[in-house]
Formats: structure tokens, sequence, C-alpha cells
């Protein structure tokens, strides 16, 4: 069980390094798809967008589409 918590950790951290502009992300807290437009890995910040709506979020809030989040 920890091996898989370990793994798990192990790929979020390497999806979310490598984050680019027009990547498909799920935002954790909204429950919804985004599209990066930018990424700041010195802030660990992404600029993504849902619709006519955007924001700044930690690349902790993101996640790769078809992760089930658990509530």
């Amino acid at each position: 069980m920890l091996d898989q918590n370990a793994t798990d950790a192990a790929a979020l951290e390497s999806f979310r390094a490598a984050l680019r502009p027009g990547d498909t992300v799920m935002v954790r807290k909204f429950r919804r798809s985004a599209t990066v437009q930018r990424v700041d890995p010195k802030r660990r910040t992404a600029t993504v967008s849902h619709g006519s709506m955007q924001w700044e979020l930690l690349l902790d809030e993101l996640e790769p589409m078809g992760k089930e989040i658990a509530t």
C-alpha cells in the first residue's frame, strides 16, 4: 500500500512537471476539466481556462484527466 502511494505520488509529480500550454487537466476543487494556458514552474502555478473562465492555480490542484477524485 505504501509503495503504491509513493508510486502514485511520483507519477503525479512527474505529470505536473511536464505540463505545457494546451494540455487538458482536471481541476480538483472545481471537478471540471480545463486547458492549461501558462505554467510558472518557479511559483508552481498554472493558468488554466474552462469556457470563458480563467484561473491561476497551484500545480497541486491539477490532476490528469480520467483520474477519479476522492471526496
